[in-house]
């Protein structure tokens, strides 16, 4: 490879292929995108609010969720606008499945909840769950979907549901 972008010092944490862009995401508030591979595009979208952390495409939307309960949403991935997610915690990744995006979270509100958010248009976001086993910490780890179910997966056990909004608890250890 010949680099051709100055991609900075600070590590990687995260690269995803989402609808023909490529996503670098850095342990700051930086991000970069490329269609191909070798010329990359910065973004400094959150600076103070939190950076972002994984990417997501569906119905015309790329989305891109972070720390501090950041989410922001692209028509081209190159113009981007924040949204507000409802919940201030740290989510990991977010997804697109079933018409819908999902993400959920560790709420950073003095409590361990848990929390987990969608959107069927990626603009307007409903917090739909809360998570709670009292002193245990809640630390949402993934959320993904497999043959028309989303599994999350979290510290101390798996949630489950047929459409992100209704979640059932199947395993706490």
């Amino acid at each position: 490879w010949n680099v051709t972008t100055d991609l900075g010092s600070s590590y990687f944490t995260r690269v995803k292929y989402v609808n023909g862009l490529f996503f670098a995401f850095k342990n700051y508030q930086y991000f970069y995108t490329s269609s191909d591979g070798i010329t990359w595009t910065e973004h400094n979208l959150v600076s103070s609010s939190g950076r972002l952390v994984d990417a997501a495409y569906g119905n015309g939307l790329y989305a891109c969720a972070g720390i501090n309960g950041v989410i922001f949403t692209s028509p081209d991935g190159m113009t981007w606008t924040q949204r507000s997610s409802g919940v201030a915690g740290p989510f990991q990744n977010i997804i697109f499945e079933e018409n819908k995006f999902a993400a959920a979270c560790q709420r950073s509100d003095g409590s361990n909840d848990g929390a987990s958010v969608y959107s069927t248009d990626g603009i307007t976001w409903s917090h739909v769950h809360s998570f709670n086993y009292g002193n245990e910490v809640c630390d949402i780890y993934l959320i993904t979907y497999h043959k028309g179910l989303f599994i999350m997966f979290y510290a101390f056990g798996i949630y489950t549901s047929p459409d992100a909004i209704a979640w059932t608890n199947r395993y706490h250890n």
